[in-house]
């Protein structure tokens, strides 16, 4: 019942060996009483670790308006070529990283950024605890509908030897299309009585009509982002 919005590896970039997915689900009664949910993939030599967001006030339909991926390797401050560009105001952003430290143990994660109007991060996690694999994620409420530019994060420590960035965008509760009704208006005259020697004119009845114009509200309440 899970839907893949990105489901990469590195092999543009000689990274073969690493790889990220972003998947979601519009969660049902089934969903809120699982205790845990179970992903199969790579092998058993595999360093995997992974995370879920609880996230409200999105759109049910079609949830994630657009995304992209990259990596990089070897650099303790990557900027992965990975820039979207959102066709809806305030979007939630997520940036999903990881990086391997190739030492004993795993580094944190700090700095997320963006290029172009880059808005205030709220780190939601920073899982460094296993050994030399790291994922972390930050989201941000963005209203801009230009190119987001790259994505960059810091890693403390050595040199990152694989690292990724997936950005998606959120599409908001806000795509509403608000239609007047129409008023008609039926305006009904006497007819004229002519007598011999009167002369009668009818003078033009106006009416004049107003109707409220809708107001359409930014419907975006982003909620349990974590």
């Amino acid at each position: 019942g899970w839907t893949s919005a990105v489901d990469t590896q590195g092999n543009d970039t000689g990274i073969s060996s690493s790889g990220m997915a972003a998947l979601y689900k519009i969660a049902d009664s089934g969903d809120v009483a699982a205790s845990d949910f179970i992903f199969t993939i790579g092998s058993a030599a595999d360093l995997l670790a992974g995370a879920i967001y609880r996230i409200s006030g999105h759109s049910p339909s079609a949830p994630i308006n657009t995304s992209a991926s990259a990596f990089i390797n070897n650099d303790e401050t990557p900027s992965f070529n990975n820039t979207i560009t959102p066709t809806f105001a305030d979007c939630l952003l997520l940036m999903l990283v990881h990086h391997y430290s190739g030492s004993s143990s795993a580094k944190e994660t700090s700095a997320y950024a963006i290029t172009t109007s880059n808005p205030t991060w709220t780190e939601a996690y920073d899982n460094h605890n296993s050994t030399a694999l790291t994922i972390a994620s930050a989201y941000a409420n963005r209203p801009e509908l230009t190119a987001t530019g790259n994505s960059s994060f810091t890693s403390s420590g050595d040199n990152t030897t694989d690292c990724g960035s997936i950005l998606l965008a959120i599409k908001p509760i806000q795509d509403v299309t608000v239609s007047a009704d129409v008023l008609t208006v039926t305006v009904s005259l006497p007819t004229s009585t002519v007598q011999t020697g009167v002369n009668i004119s009818v003078s033009p009845l106006s009416v004049t009509v107003s109707i409220v114009a809708p107001i359409i509200k930014n419907l975006v309440q982003w909620t349990n982002s974590e």
